[in-house]
């Protein structure tokens, strides 16, 4: 009798294995991808990785819809996004330090998961597997695409696209020509912007921060480093502030905003068109006041609301040549 129970768990046995064996064989199935273009289903979220084993850069294509949001998470790594065609993504990844079409120390391996939202807008992250974390990525993206980059150091340049975040511990985030919304924080290094139209958050915990030609409302802080702003056109509620370094600003205020300038330890010079409607004050612990307009009220209604606070330096406000 008991070798009768035996023979039969035995049977039961082999046949469960069957079915596990059947089961994972059709998953694989209906989950294998093209390892060169990912095109999900409405509603869809696809997984992948890839590898190159021949020890060169790896490519990957999407095509996406409008206003597609891309998120790149790295460790060391230098990321170049730019301005593409109107509907591909591409992403070139290759190990760190490494020329773009030079050969790779080891091979590549990067995750990719792709998916879209009930609007139908495509979101892409690109995830480093952790066993080979130092991976660059050189990315094209449509001029609708918006980019989320989460790094903990290296070189980060984003042009020609709608919308860009950064957020990294070590590096000098360098964004240009972005139609939309920047979002911008370093803890060590130095915040460069230019040609920017929107909405823009600047941040530096150590390092200077350098905004040229932006137009739009401005959050710039840094608790070490200078805070220059050139060609500006800021609006709203506009924020300059450094704690041990000088502020400069040389452009216009638009009369419906308030714009807070401040430092610890440094100056803050002004300059602003000759036609500027502003109300001034401005407090400084130890130093002077310089104001070339003569009066803290200047011009008619709307007036800018500029408040100056230093701890220890002098104001200067000028007027535009």
């Amino acid at each position: 009798m008991r070798r009768k129970q035996l023979f039969w768990l035995a049977v039961i046995g082999v046949v469960l294995i069957m079915l596990l064996v059947l089961v994972i064989g059709i998953y694989k199935t209906d989950y294998a991808t093209d390892t060169n273009t990912l095109v999900p289903s409405s509603g869809a979220a696809h997984d992948a990785s890839t590898e190159n084993s021949n020890g060169g850069p790896e490519q990957q294509s999407f095509q996406v819809s409008e206003h597609a949001q891309l998120l790149i998470k790295g460790h060391s790594s230098d990321i170049n996004v730019r301005r593409g065609a109107t509907s591909t993504l591409v992403i070139v990844a290759r190990k760190h330090g490494t020329p773009n079409l030079g050969p790779a120390a080891d091979n590549i391996h990067v995750l990719y998961h792709q998916s879209s939202d009930a609007q139908g807008h495509d979101h892409i992250t690109i995830d480093t597997d952790p066993a080979l974390k130092d991976l660059d990525y050189d990315v094209t993206a449509p001029a609708s695409a918006q980019v989320q980059i989460e790094i903990t150091s290296g070189a980060v340049v984003v042009q020609g696209i709608a919308g860009a975040s950064i957020d990294t511990i070590n590096g000098n985030p360098d964004v240009e020509d972005i139609q939309g919304p920047v979002k911008v924080h370093t803890e060590s290094g130095d915040v460069t912007a230019r040609h920017i139209n929107g909405p823009m958050s600047l941040e530096a915990g150590s390092g200077s921060i350098h905004a040229n030609d932006v137009n739009g409302q401005l959050q710039a802080l840094t608790r070490s480093g200078d805070v220059l702003v050139s060609s500006g056109i800021v609006q709203g509620q506009t924020t300059l502030k450094t704690d041990n370094g000088s502020v400069r600003f040389e452009g216009s205020m638009d009369g419906k905003g308030s714009y807070n300038l401040a430092t610890h330890s440094g100056d803050v010079d002004l300059t602003l068109p000759r036609n500027a409607a502003f109300q001034l004050n401005a407090t400084t612990g130890s130093g002077d006041v310089h104001n070339e307009f003569g009066s803290s009220q200047v011009g008619a209604a709307p007036q800018a609301h500029i408040t100056v606070t230093i701890g220890h330096g002098s104001v200067n406000v000028d007027k535009l040549p």
